[in-house]
Protein backbone atom coordinates (compact mmCIF):
# COMPACT_ATOMS: atom_id res chain seq x y z
CA UNK A 1 0.00 0.00 0.00
CA UNK A 2 3.05 2.16 0.84
CA UNK A 3 4.77 1.52 -2.65
CA UNK A 4 1.24 2.51 -4.01
CA UNK A 5 0.89 5.55 -2.36
CA UNK A 6 4.89 6.75 -3.35
CA UNK A 7 4.53 5.97 -6.78
CA UNK A 8 0.83 7.94 -6.67
CA UNK A 9 2.63 10.67 -5.09
CA UNK A 10 5.75 10.64 -7.63
CA UNK A 11 3.02 10.93 -10.50
CA UNK A 12 1.14 13.73 -8.93
CA UNK A 13 4.17 15.24 -8.96
CA UNK A 14 5.66 14.94 -12.36
CA UNK A 15 2.39 15.86 -13.64
CA UNK A 16 2.74 19.30 -11.35
CA UNK A 17 6.08 19.96 -12.76
CA UNK A 18 5.07 19.49 -16.31
CA UNK A 19 2.29 21.92 -15.95
CA UNK A 20 4.55 24.41 -14.09
CA UNK A 21 7.08 24.40 -17.26
CA UNK A 22 4.56 24.77 -19.78
CA UNK A 23 3.06 28.03 -18.12
CA UNK A 24 6.45 29.45 -17.35
CA UNK A 25 8.99 28.02 -19.65
CA UNK A 26 10.02 29.95 -22.92
CA UNK A 27 8.97 28.75 -26.25
CA UNK A 28 11.82 26.54 -27.78
CA UNK A 29 13.31 28.26 -31.58
CA UNK A 30 12.78 26.46 -34.19
CA UNK A 31 15.99 28.39 -35.22
CA UNK A 32 17.94 31.31 -34.70
CA UNK A 33 14.60 33.17 -34.83
CA UNK A 34 11.67 33.63 -32.59
CA UNK A 35 8.43 34.41 -34.55
CA UNK A 36 5.59 35.78 -32.32
CA UNK A 37 2.16 35.51 -33.38
CA UNK A 38 -0.28 38.75 -32.21
CA UNK A 39 -1.16 36.68 -28.93
CA UNK A 40 2.46 36.08 -27.40
CA UNK A 41 4.45 38.83 -28.42
CA UNK A 42 1.97 41.04 -25.65
CA UNK A 43 2.81 38.30 -23.13
CA UNK A 44 6.68 38.33 -24.07
CA UNK A 45 6.83 42.13 -23.29
CA UNK A 46 4.65 42.43 -20.28
CA UNK A 47 7.75 42.47 -18.18
CA UNK A 48 9.55 44.51 -19.55
CA UNK A 49 11.32 48.01 -18.59
CA UNK A 50 10.98 49.19 -22.10
CA UNK A 51 10.12 47.58 -25.61
CA UNK A 52 11.18 48.67 -29.02
CA UNK A 53 9.19 48.15 -32.16
CA UNK A 54 11.02 48.24 -34.86
CA UNK A 55 8.77 48.83 -38.49
CA UNK A 56 10.67 48.98 -42.27
CA UNK A 57 9.67 50.81 -45.00
CA UNK A 58 6.13 51.49 -46.11
CA UNK A 59 6.01 52.88 -49.19
CA UNK A 60 2.73 54.97 -49.98
CA UNK A 61 0.63 51.69 -47.99
CA UNK A 62 -1.53 52.98 -45.15
CA UNK A 63 -3.91 49.95 -45.40
CA UNK A 64 -0.91 47.57 -44.50
CA UNK A 65 1.28 50.56 -42.45
CA UNK A 66 -1.85 50.53 -40.02
CA UNK A 67 -2.44 46.52 -40.25
CA UNK A 68 1.44 45.99 -38.98
CA UNK A 69 1.07 48.98 -36.15
CA UNK A 70 -2.16 47.28 -34.91
CA UNK A 71 -0.36 43.27 -35.12
CA UNK A 72 2.50 44.93 -32.85
CA UNK A 73 0.02 46.26 -30.66
CA UNK A 74 1.29 50.31 -30.90
CA UNK A 75 -2.31 51.21 -32.55
CA UNK A 76 -5.84 50.79 -31.56
CA UNK A 77 -8.49 51.43 -34.29
CA UNK A 78 -12.20 52.82 -33.72
CA UNK A 79 -14.18 50.46 -36.45
CA UNK A 80 -16.37 53.77 -36.77
CA UNK A 81 -14.61 56.35 -38.76
CA UNK A 82 -11.77 54.38 -39.01
CA UNK A 83 -9.39 56.24 -36.77
CA UNK A 84 -5.91 55.27 -35.74
CA UNK A 85 -4.87 56.30 -32.18
CA UNK A 86 -1.55 55.34 -30.20
CA UNK A 87 -2.79 52.37 -28.25
CA UNK A 88 -0.26 50.85 -25.77
CA UNK A 89 -1.02 49.75 -21.98
CA UNK A 90 2.76 48.06 -20.94
CA UNK A 91 5.43 48.38 -20.88
CA UNK A 92 6.69 51.63 -22.91
CA UNK A 93 7.09 51.04 -25.87
CA UNK A 94 9.33 53.10 -28.41
CA UNK A 95 8.17 52.38 -32.32
CA UNK A 96 11.19 53.03 -34.77
CA UNK A 97 10.22 53.49 -38.29
CA UNK A 98 12.87 52.99 -41.23
CA UNK A 99 11.95 55.67 -43.42
CA UNK A 100 10.48 55.34 -47.26
CA UNK A 101 7.30 56.66 -45.92
CA UNK A 102 7.00 57.84 -49.55
CA UNK A 103 6.92 56.69 -52.97
CA UNK A 104 5.49 53.38 -55.35
CA UNK A 105 2.14 53.16 -53.39
CA UNK A 106 -0.49 55.84 -53.75
CA UNK A 107 -0.97 56.69 -49.61
CA UNK A 108 2.03 58.90 -49.32
CA UNK A 109 -0.05 61.41 -47.69
CA UNK A 110 -1.92 59.01 -45.99
CA UNK A 111 1.08 57.35 -44.31
CA UNK A 112 2.53 60.94 -43.23
CA UNK A 113 -0.35 62.00 -41.45
CA UNK A 114 -0.08 58.38 -39.72
CA UNK A 115 3.00 58.71 -38.33
CA UNK A 116 3.00 62.48 -37.65
CA UNK A 117 0.03 61.98 -35.77
CA UNK A 118 1.29 58.96 -33.85
CA UNK A 119 4.85 60.73 -32.98
CA UNK A 120 2.63 63.58 -31.00
CA UNK A 121 -0.01 61.41 -29.32
CA UNK A 122 3.24 58.74 -28.11
CA UNK A 123 4.82 61.98 -26.72
CA UNK A 124 1.83 62.51 -24.84
CA UNK A 125 0.66 59.06 -23.16
CA UNK A 126 4.48 58.19 -22.44
CA UNK A 127 5.27 56.41 -25.62
CA UNK A 128 8.22 57.62 -28.31
CA UNK A 129 7.76 57.62 -32.32
CA UNK A 130 11.10 57.78 -33.97
CA UNK A 131 11.11 57.89 -37.69
CA UNK A 132 14.75 57.37 -39.84
CA UNK A 133 14.95 59.17 -43.01
CA UNK A 134 14.59 57.06 -46.03
CA UNK A 135 16.14 57.35 -49.80
CA UNK A 136 12.98 57.81 -51.18
CA UNK A 137 12.44 60.86 -48.88
CA UNK A 138 16.07 62.54 -49.59
CA UNK A 139 14.86 61.80 -53.40
CA UNK A 140 11.66 63.54 -53.35
CA UNK A 141 13.02 66.76 -51.12
CA UNK A 142 15.90 67.40 -53.76
CA UNK A 143 13.25 66.99 -56.40
CA UNK A 144 13.71 62.87 -58.62
CA UNK A 145 10.15 62.23 -58.40
CA UNK A 146 10.53 59.32 -61.06
CA UNK A 147 9.26 56.84 -58.43
CA UNK A 148 5.75 58.93 -57.43
CA UNK A 149 2.20 57.04 -58.17
CA UNK A 150 0.08 58.78 -60.12
CA UNK A 151 -2.44 58.58 -57.32
CA UNK A 152 -0.24 59.53 -54.43
CA UNK A 153 0.20 63.11 -56.68
CA UNK A 154 -3.73 63.66 -57.13
CA UNK A 155 -4.27 62.88 -52.95
CA UNK A 156 -2.10 66.09 -52.56
CA UNK A 157 -4.15 68.16 -55.00
CA UNK A 158 -1.59 68.05 -58.15
CA UNK A 159 2.16 67.97 -58.86
CA UNK A 160 2.14 71.73 -57.93
CA UNK A 161 0.35 71.43 -54.12
CA UNK A 162 2.73 67.96 -53.38
CA UNK A 163 6.31 69.94 -54.69
CA UNK A 164 4.88 73.09 -52.39
CA UNK A 165 4.04 70.16 -49.42
CA UNK A 166 6.97 68.41 -49.55
CA UNK A 167 9.37 71.89 -49.93
CA UNK A 168 11.23 73.51 -46.52
CA UNK A 169 7.97 75.80 -46.24
CA UNK A 170 5.33 72.96 -46.48
CA UNK A 171 4.07 70.87 -43.41
CA UNK A 172 5.14 67.82 -44.94
CA UNK A 173 9.22 68.59 -45.96
CA UNK A 174 9.58 70.70 -42.58
CA UNK A 175 8.30 67.30 -40.76
CA UNK A 176 10.61 65.58 -42.84
CA UNK A 177 13.98 67.71 -42.50
CA UNK A 178 13.28 68.47 -38.60
CA UNK A 179 11.62 65.00 -37.17
CA UNK A 180 13.27 62.17 -39.46
CA UNK A 181 17.55 61.44 -38.54
CA UNK A 182 19.63 59.56 -40.97
CA UNK A 183 20.87 57.60 -37.77
CA UNK A 184 18.60 56.70 -34.74
CA UNK A 185 20.15 54.83 -31.61
CA UNK A 186 17.90 53.49 -28.76
CA UNK A 187 19.28 51.16 -26.31
CA UNK A 188 22.53 50.04 -27.74
CA UNK A 189 20.18 49.65 -31.33
CA UNK A 190 21.66 51.79 -34.15
CA UNK A 191 18.91 51.98 -36.67
CA UNK A 192 19.20 53.36 -40.30
CA UNK A 193 16.75 53.16 -43.29
CA UNK A 194 19.81 51.24 -45.44
CA UNK A 195 23.05 50.89 -43.00
CA UNK A 196 25.70 52.86 -41.23
CA UNK A 197 29.16 52.35 -42.66
CA UNK A 198 32.38 52.65 -40.58
CA UNK A 199 32.97 56.23 -42.31
CA UNK A 200 29.91 57.16 -41.34
CA UNK A 201 29.92 56.32 -37.46
CA UNK A 202 33.41 57.50 -37.36
CA UNK A 203 31.80 60.80 -37.78
CA UNK A 204 29.47 60.02 -34.59
CA UNK A 205 25.59 60.19 -34.48
CA UNK A 206 25.16 63.30 -33.74
CA UNK A 207 27.38 65.29 -36.39
CA UNK A 208 25.78 62.86 -39.26
CA UNK A 209 22.00 63.76 -38.41
CA UNK A 210 22.72 67.08 -38.14
CA UNK A 211 25.07 67.51 -41.33
CA UNK A 212 22.02 65.57 -43.07
CA UNK A 213 19.03 68.34 -41.68
CA UNK A 214 21.61 71.32 -43.11
CA UNK A 215 22.22 70.03 -46.31
CA UNK A 216 18.31 69.08 -46.51
CA UNK A 217 17.41 72.21 -45.01
CA UNK A 218 19.76 74.49 -47.29
CA UNK A 219 19.22 72.26 -50.42
CA UNK A 220 21.89 71.67 -53.30
CA UNK A 221 23.28 75.15 -53.68
CA UNK A 222 24.32 75.03 -49.82
CA UNK A 223 28.35 74.79 -48.61
CA UNK A 224 27.58 71.95 -46.42
CA UNK A 225 26.12 70.36 -49.14
CA UNK A 226 29.00 71.04 -51.52
CA UNK A 227 31.03 69.43 -48.46
CA UNK A 228 29.20 66.38 -47.55
CA UNK A 229 26.74 65.02 -50.44
CA UNK A 230 28.22 61.89 -49.79
CA UNK A 231 26.20 61.40 -46.96
CA UNK A 232 22.89 61.29 -49.24
CA UNK A 233 24.76 59.23 -51.86
CA UNK A 234 25.54 55.36 -51.71
CA UNK A 235 27.66 55.49 -48.99
CA UNK A 236 25.32 57.25 -46.62
CA UNK A 237 22.84 55.88 -44.35
CA UNK A 238 20.18 56.27 -46.45
CA UNK A 239 21.36 54.17 -49.73
CA UNK A 240 24.14 51.75 -48.56
CA UNK A 241 23.54 48.53 -49.17
CA UNK A 242 27.64 46.90 -48.26
CA UNK A 243 26.02 45.97 -44.97
CA UNK A 244 23.06 44.09 -46.27
CA UNK A 245 25.22 42.35 -48.83
CA UNK A 246 26.05 40.36 -45.81
CA UNK A 247 29.63 42.28 -45.20
CA UNK A 248 29.96 41.73 -41.47
CA UNK A 249 33.10 43.01 -40.78
CA UNK A 250 31.68 46.60 -41.92
CA UNK A 251 28.71 45.86 -39.67
CA UNK A 252 30.77 44.92 -36.41
CA UNK A 253 33.43 47.74 -36.81
CA UNK A 254 30.77 50.65 -37.06
CA UNK A 255 28.89 48.79 -34.28
CA UNK A 256 32.73 48.94 -32.06
CA UNK A 257 32.69 52.35 -33.26
CA UNK A 258 29.55 53.48 -31.87
CA UNK A 259 29.81 51.43 -28.65
CA UNK A 260 26.66 49.54 -29.77
CA UNK A 261 25.50 46.06 -29.95
CA UNK A 262 23.01 45.59 -32.77
CA UNK A 263 22.74 47.39 -36.34
CA UNK A 264 18.78 47.42 -37.47
CA UNK A 265 18.10 48.28 -40.97
CA UNK A 266 15.44 48.57 -43.97
CA UNK A 267 15.77 49.42 -47.48
CA UNK A 268 17.02 45.77 -48.69
CA UNK A 269 13.87 43.72 -49.36
CA UNK A 270 14.09 39.69 -47.91
CA UNK A 271 11.98 37.94 -49.96
CA UNK A 272 10.94 35.44 -47.30
CA UNK A 273 8.48 37.52 -46.07
CA UNK A 274 10.42 37.85 -42.49
CA UNK A 275 13.34 40.40 -40.80
CA UNK A 276 15.97 38.37 -41.19
CA UNK A 277 19.24 38.14 -39.04
CA UNK A 278 23.14 37.98 -39.89
CA UNK A 279 25.90 38.57 -38.68
CA UNK A 280 25.63 36.69 -35.54
CA UNK A 281 22.87 38.51 -34.34
CA UNK A 282 24.86 41.95 -34.67
CA UNK A 283 22.43 42.83 -38.55
CA UNK A 284 18.52 42.42 -38.35
CA UNK A 285 17.10 43.21 -42.20
CA UNK A 286 13.74 44.19 -42.00
CA UNK A 287 12.25 45.33 -44.81
CA UNK A 288 9.91 42.66 -46.16
CA UNK A 289 7.96 44.76 -48.51
CA UNK A 290 4.97 45.69 -46.32
CA UNK A 291 3.68 48.17 -49.20
CA UNK A 292 1.07 46.23 -51.60
CA UNK A 293 3.59 48.36 -54.12
CA UNK A 294 5.94 45.91 -53.48
CA UNK A 295 5.70 42.58 -51.86
CA UNK A 296 2.71 42.83 -49.33
CA UNK A 297 4.24 41.25 -46.43
CA UNK A 298 3.14 42.44 -43.06
CA UNK A 299 5.96 41.93 -40.29
CA UNK A 300 8.15 43.49 -38.09
CA UNK A 301 10.41 43.02 -34.81
CA UNK A 302 10.34 43.98 -31.56
CA UNK A 303 13.06 44.17 -28.74
CA UNK A 304 12.31 43.34 -25.22
CA UNK A 305 15.51 42.93 -22.56
CA UNK A 306 17.90 43.19 -25.29
CA UNK A 307 16.22 39.94 -27.24
CA UNK A 308 15.14 40.44 -30.85
CA UNK A 309 11.52 38.50 -31.56
CA UNK A 310 9.87 38.61 -35.12
CA UNK A 311 6.15 39.76 -35.03
CA UNK A 312 4.20 38.53 -37.69
CA UNK A 313 0.55 36.97 -38.43
CA UNK A 314 1.42 33.96 -37.98
CA UNK A 315 4.87 31.27 -37.00
CA UNK A 316 6.68 29.68 -39.50
CA UNK A 317 9.73 27.57 -39.26
CA UNK A 318 12.89 29.53 -39.83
Amino acid sequence: MRVQTLVLVLALLVVGLVFFYARVAPPVAAGPLRVHTVARFAGAAAAAARRVVVVGDLHGDVVNAVAVLRMAGVVAVEEQGQQVHWHVTEPPTTLVQLGDLLDRGPDSRDVLDLIMSLQEEASREGGEVLVALGNHEVMNLLGTLRYVHKDDTKKFGGAKTREFALSALGVYGAWIRDRMSAIVVVEGNVMAHAGVLPAVARLGVPKVNNLVRKMLWEGEEGDTYRQFKWLLGSAGPMWTREEAKGNCTLVWEALRILNATRMIVGHTVQKGGLPVEQCGGALWLVDVGISHAMRNNVAAIEIVDGRVHIIADQLKDT
